[in-house]
């Protein structure tokens, strides 16, 4: 995930402390939102969003029980 996102091996720990967190405040399982994250990446990204807002943005939607998938499909028309 990071390498497809181009980042750096020193800033890794701080967005899995992000990852840790939004798990920690959404109740999705950080491992389910690391394959969304990969799943999702070039469709996040072309859409513009960075790793913080894609990680914000799937967390949100598992705490809101909107399938990713779905909703990014929807959300490129």
């Amino acid at each position: 995930m990071f390498s497809q996102r181009g980042i750096a091996a020193d800033k890794q720990a701080g967005y899995l402390d992000k990852l840790a967190k939004a798990g920690q405040l959404t109740g999705i399982n950080v491992a389910n939102l690391t394959g969304q994250l990969q799943q999702n990446q070039i469709v996040l990204t072309e859409m513009g969003f960075t790793l913080d807002d894609s990680i914000a943005l799937l967390s949100n939607f598992e705490k809101a029980g909107i399938e990713a998938g779905d909703a990014l499909a929807a959300m490129k028309v």
